[in-house]
């Protein structure tokens, strides 16, 4: 197990869209903290989704499919919550 979430936050912090990288890196942080298994699986299927599509998901520019809605909620709600803290 301890492999697989090295794999994992690995994927979520390395990304090929550098505000991707930042995203990712910050909700990596907290979620591997407190998940449950059928949250990693699908965190885990989100990460391997295109970093274009995953940008423009949580800027809110597209829908968010119905899938990832949960997760993308929570990223976004980080996203406020730390801009709250500058």
């Amino acid at each position: 197990m301890r492999s697989k979430l090295g794999k994992i936050g690995y994927r979520a912090k390395y990304r090929s869209i550098r505000e991707m990288d930042l995203i990712f890196r910050q909700f990596w942080e907290i979620f591997k903290k407190n998940y449950t298994e059928e949250e990693l699986v699908k965190f885990e299927k989100l990460i391997e989704e295109d970093d274009f599509d995953l940008y423009q998901w949580i800027s809110g520019v597209t829908a968010v499919p119905a899938k990832y809605q949960s997760l993308i909620s929570q990223i976004e709600e980080q996203i406020v919550h730390s801009r709250g803290k500058k």
